[in-house]
């Protein structure tokens, strides 16, 4: 009777940290961790000043997903199909803005790849490398990370991305890269800038 009782009130967390299927499924979960990300989201949209109308509502909402965790939120929430925001062990870990993402030129399609490709050369580049820097460090600020600290006060690298194009020819394309705490295959924290958008990806 004992071990029955406590075996009801037992929480299994699989070696992953994640909890069963079932946890997720339960509309109390489901709603703490909707209300959670959509609250916490909705901020860095104004802060960040996104492509959304405003005030944010919730029918702007285009995804949600969660997985139950034994250390925090998990899940991701988009908005208006553009926008993807990511939490991991209860942290703000992945933001996207798909539209002007490296990873739509990322696909087994050359053709497609280099059909954005043309549309990004032949847009106005409106950023310079250190423009596109305080927009990062902006970024990283906003979502708590400590830009005092010594090890935060310049980006361990900065680049803007390059590509070949058909012509044999290497041309600069309008996104940066920043990384804090990084050596040759790990860093802490990425922030890309879109030159297009003048804006986080």
């Amino acid at each position: 009777m004992i071990i029955t009782n406590l075996l009801t009130n037992m929480v299994v967390v699989l070696a992953t940290g994640t909890l069963s299927t079932n946890y997720s499924s339960k509309p109390a979960f489901h709603d703490y961790v909707y209300n959670a990300t959509f609250q916490e989201a909705s901020n860095l949209i104004v802060a960040w000043n996104l492509d959304v109308a405003r005030p944010v509502t919730t029918n702007m909402v285009s995804f949600f997903g969660t997985r139950a965790c034994a250390d925090g939120i998990n899940g991701m929430i988009s908005f208006n199909r553009r926008y993807l925001f990511g939490w991991g062990q209860g942290k703000l870990d992945y933001f996207e803005d798909q539209v002007y993402s490296e990873q739509r030129i990322v696909t087994d399609n050359a053709e497609t790849n280099d059909l954005i490709l043309e549309q990004w050369m032949r847009a106005t580049n409106l950023l310079t490398m250190e423009k596109a820097r305080v927009i990062a460090e902006s970024a990283l600020s906003s979502v708590g990370i400590p830009m005092d600290n010594r090890k935060f006060r310049a980006p361990a690298q900065m680049t803007q991305k390059q590509y070949e194009w058909k012509d044999g020819k290497t041309y600069p394309e309008p996104l940066y890269r920043f990384r804090w705490d990084a050596n040759d295959i790990w860093y802490n924290y990425e922030i890309q800038v879109s030159g297009i958008t003048s804006n986080v990806l």
